[in-house]
């Protein structure tokens, strides 16, 4: 299944929410590929944990030499999912389909599943290649391995190797017109088309935002209750008996996600009143914790239908869930679960969107996405805010999340057998969250922490 997905239009749109020009991820917005020649790379310095890897001044990054990952495989602990038997394994030792099997919850949902890794080249089909990653490598799509494949002085580069994916590494060409999304106009991405990468027009279409306490991910259980339940009636789509437990389950993880978001708002604005935050963040966190609990109703609904039976959450914990309450904890937990959690959760939904086939699930869906990408740019405008406001502390914890976000593993898109339905795999899934961490959440974070840093040396 080829995905539709691209990040082009939500990354100007936390730009433009951040005050920040479209290009500031790049600082370039002009195309060096005139014909004859390759982009140039300036001061190409090794990208941090990945020494195989070098980043130039221009913004991109390029393959010098083969990788030789490290695995951290196979981990002692076991995977302990959210919701009891949605378990396919539940420790490293059980993936053994493939070499470098492990067992985890990938993606915004609840499932413990296998998925497998590399640690060089060689454990990669041909036109993949092994990038490195915790706890270990993942293969990705290449048409070259090192600058050494590329002839002319041209450099293996990371790249959309068609419009709206996949993600890999392609060697730039003389007739290049740009090398990423940030050198095309706003509305515009770069992909290669054909031979060459060309700036093209982005019309390729694009779940809530997580409680984390300490480093868990609270939910609800599920139980039978109406209440919690909004049914959709109109969907057409026929489901086959089969499917209807799966998508039960499905729709029911998400409900319990949707549900938690009510109260990680709701932590949200204590905090914002705690930090004496500006009225409007206030207002819009209200409406958000509204649009929530549609969200919650919406999911519970659909999981209620196709299980034939009413089902929404139990109780939630919320032991501790208010501590701490300084300006630098509230805002890593903003960042988690607003400027990463959400950014991936509206990106992730747009896909899922994108890919049903029931016109009315679709529009529920493309609503839900819309609601979450702006939540996200709330959670982006509040950093912004408290890293003028509280300086040198806040800014420490927007570097810390940002490095932690850098040594993820890469991930390919699974196989999506219901995502007629609007259900995507787990390998799917992270792929999506990798896809918007990589291409919004840290360009982003670089140009918001540049900007900020520019503001306090004007004040």
């Amino acid at each position: 299944m080829k995905l539709r997905t691209s990040l082009g239009v939500f990354r100007a749109s936390v730009l433009l929410a951040l005050g920040l020009p479209a290009t500031a991820c790049s600082g370039d917005s002009t195309s060096d590929g005139a014909a004859g020649k390759v982009r140039p790379c300036t001061n190409s310095q090794p990208v941090s944990g990945k020494a195989h890897l070098e980043q130039c001044d221009e913004g991109f990054v390029h393959r010098t030499t083969p990788a030789q990952c490290q695995s951290q495989l196979p981990r002692p602990d076991a995977c302990t999912p959210t919701v009891a038997g949605s378990e396919s394994c539940s420790m490293d030792a059980d993936c053994t389909e493939h070499p470098h099997g492990q067992c985890g919850i990938y993606g915004q949902l609840t499932e413990c599943a296998c998925q497998y890794g590399c640690v060089t080249d060689a454990d990669c089909a041909a036109g993949q290649l092994c990038e490195c990653g915790s706890p270990v490598g993942a293969c990705v799509q290449a048409t070259c391995r090192t600058d050494a494949d590329c002839a002319g002085g041209a450099l293996c580069v990371q790249t959309s190797l068609q419009k709206c994916g996949p993600w890999g590494y392609a060697c730039q060409t003389p007739n290049d017109a740009c090398t990423e999304d940030a050198d095309c106009d706003p509305g515009q991405l770069c992909a290669m088309d054909g031979n060459s990468r060309k700036c093209l027009q982005n019309d390729c279409p694009v779940a809530g935002r997580p409680f984390f306490v300490e480093a868990e991910a609270r939910v609800a259980a599920v139980e039978p209750r109406e209440d919690w339940s909004r049914p959709l009636t109109d969907l057409a789509l026929p489901v086959a008996e089969a499917d209807r437990h799966a998508l039960a389950a499905h729709w029911a993880r998400v409900g319990q996600m949707e549900h938690a978001s009510v109260a990680a708002f709701a932590r949200f604005a204590l905090q914002l009143l705690a930090l004496g935050a500006p009225a409007e963040l206030a207002i819009d966190t209200q409406q958000a914790m509204a649009d929530e609990i549609r969200h919650a109703e919406a999911c519970f609904g659909l999981a209620s239908a196709y299980a034939q039976r009413a089902l929404g959450p139990g109780t939630l914990n919320v032991d501790d869930a208010l501590m701490p309450t300084d300006a630098a904890a509230i805002v890593r937990l903003t960042f988690r679960e607003g400027c990463v959690g959400e950014s991936a959760a509206a990106h992730e939904v747009r896909e899922a969107a994108a890919q049903s086939e029931d016109p009315a699930l679709r529009a529920m869906l493309e609503g839900i996405a819309a609601d979450e990408e702006r939540h996200a740019l709330l959670a982006w405008r509040f950093v912004k805010w408290a890293l003028v406001r509280f300086g040198a502390p806040v800014r420490a914890a927007v570097e810390a999340e940002v490095r932690g976000l850098q040594g993820e593993a890469e991930q390919r898109p699974g196989q999506d057998p219901l995502a007629a339905h609007g259900v995507l795999s787990e390998d799917t899934r992270l792929f999506l969250r990798q896809q918007a961490v990589r291409e919004l959440v840290l360009p982003c974070a670089a140009a918001l922490l540049a900007d900020a840093g520019e503001t306090v040396a004007r004040v």
